[in-house]
């Protein structure tokens, strides 16, 4: 078939994620805690073993390390998110 010469030709290109799921599954950990909402089991785990949160009267709490990687994560995608401690 011939093409006409005012017919538009369309690509479509998948683009790839911005994100890992694993980096996906660990920002949404992190976003879910900073909401104070409780995340899956195995999604608290891996954040425990790479020590971005810590576990303190059955609450957990988002350290240092899990707000620079929150801040990392966020900056891959795009979004700039302040995310301030208490008491600043």
């Amino acid at each position: 078939m011939e093409k006409k010469p005012n017919e538009l030709e369309v690509e479509f290109v998948k683009r790839k994620p911005i994100l890992t799921g694993t980096q996906c599954k660990r920002l949404g950990g992190l976003v879910t805690i900073l909401m104070n909402q409780q995340p899956l089991d195995d999604v608290v785990t891996s954040l425990k073993d790479l020590k971005l949160v810590v576990e303190r009267d059955n609450c957990l709490l988002v350290n240092e390390f899990g707000i620079q990687e929150a801040r990392r994560l966020l900056k891959i995608t795009g979004i700039r998110l302040e995310i301030k401690k208490r008491g600043s």
